[in-house]
């Protein structure tokens, strides 16, 4: 994780130690190896995306998850990770790197 944490953010993540790191938090989060226990209308939600992932076509299983509110991901861990990326754009157009320049432009094309 802290391989991921230096190298596509750019942040300093010990998750060895500082395993409260919001980063850290989110990831687990994410990948679903969070401490938090999960309760049970949350796996009677899991079960029911699961259900309509095999059952329905993907359009209608779109407008049924947009419907009902129901996600795979964490949406709190998805707004802390699209915070982060927005901020970090931010900072490299305000003081771009030219190093990290060159590769970004070689990505875009």
């Amino acid at each position: 994780m802290d391989v991921i944490a230096s190298t596509v953010f750019g942040l300093d993540v010990d998750s060895q130690s500082k395993t409260d790191h919001p980063f850290v938090e989110h990831a687990s989060t994410l990948l679903g190896a969070s401490k938090k226990p999960k309760g049970f209308f949350a796996i009677c939600k899991q079960i029911c995306l699961i259900i309509m992932l095999f059952t329905f076509p993907t359009s209608l299983r779109v407008v049924l998850a947009n419907f009902f509110g129901l996600s795979f991901t964490d949406q709190e861990s998805m707004k802390y990770f699209n915070n982060v990326i927005d901020r970090l754009v931010k900072e490299r157009k305000q003081n771009p790197d030219p190093e990290v320049g060159v590769s970004l432009d070689l990505v875009r094309r």
